[in-house]
């Protein structure tokens, strides 16, 4: 005798076995390379919501680098020594100007970034900001001398441009320190791979006779420049990259970011 469960069961359809759906249209997967591919599917991020991993984000997200000033001996020769994107910390090393009476300007030290350097040839534009300036220095006499930057660009070319002039320092104390000021870059300067950053330091005397300056740098003074994030330096490093190996115009990263007058602890 058949039952009604025996009835139902022999009346429903044999089932068939069907591929499971996607459950989204694409998966993104990127590795570190930029090469966005897992199994048989190839996909480049191009949305604000495309997935990226830990590290890719790691590389694009501002860096503290500064310009460290030494007394090495520039490759361009002459009066002009080495800024490194390091400290040096080898034994420290001071530079002695007498500033004439009355100077509203002599210059003390020229300083450029070392040619065929991977962190400023990654540079694709120094931007509009404030680019602060942390010097450590001494007078022969109290409140009378005071110091200032002038930043350029060099090229490739050898060509140097002023992009700005900063403020005035506070004067200059006799007792070894630190001091902080800054300039502001109004209108951004694109960048090609071989340019430099010079960068100048003056002294000036508010007095009738002629007073020395020094300033002191490498070893435990980090005196330094210190720039506004920086198009196109990767935060492990070194020059960022996009997919065609190319230098990336998208990604903003700091190089040196510091307090606005230049000024810390150290």
């Amino acid at each position: 005798m058949v039952d009604d469960t025996t009835k139902l069961l022999r009346a429903m359809q044999k089932s068939v076995p069907r591929p499971a759906a996607n459950i989204a249209g694409k998966l993104v997967l990127p590795n570190h390379s930029g090469d966005l591919s897992a199994g048989d599917v190839l996909e480049t991020p191009t949305q604000d919501t495309d997935p990226v991993n830990k590290e890719y984000v790691d590389d694009s997200i501002p860096a503290s680098v500064s310009l460290f000033l030494t007394e090495n001996a520039s490759d361009l020769g002459g009066v002009y020594l080495d800024m490194e994107v390091d400290p040096v910390t080898a034994g420290e090393e001071n530079t002695l100007t007498a500033i004439p009476a009355n100077s509203t300007g002599t210059l003390m030290a020229s300083f450029a970034t070392p040619l065929n350097d991977s962190i400023i040839d990654g540079i694709v534009e120094l931007p509009v900001g404030v680019y602060s300036f942390h010097i450590h220095c001494q007078a022969s006499s109290a409140a009378k001398l005071s110091m200032y930057a002038e930043l350029y660009h060099r090229t490739v070319g050898d060509v140097e441009t002023l992009l700005l002039t900063s403020e005035d320092s506070n004067l200059i104390p006799i007792a070894k320190g630190s001091i902080g000021f800054h300039g502001t870059l109004a209108t951004e300067k694109d960048w090609i791979a071989g340019d430099r950053i010079v960068i100048k330091l003056y002294g000036k005397n508010n007095s009738a006779a002629s007073r020395n300056l020094t300033i002191y740098v490498e070893g435990d003074t980090a005196s330094r420049a210190s720039l506004p994030a920086v198009r196109g330096i990767s935060a492990a490093g070194g020059a960022i990259t996009n997919l065609d190996g190319g230098r990336s115009d998208e990604t903003y990263i700091a190089i040196g970011m510091s307090p606005i007058d230049g000024g810390d602890s150290t």
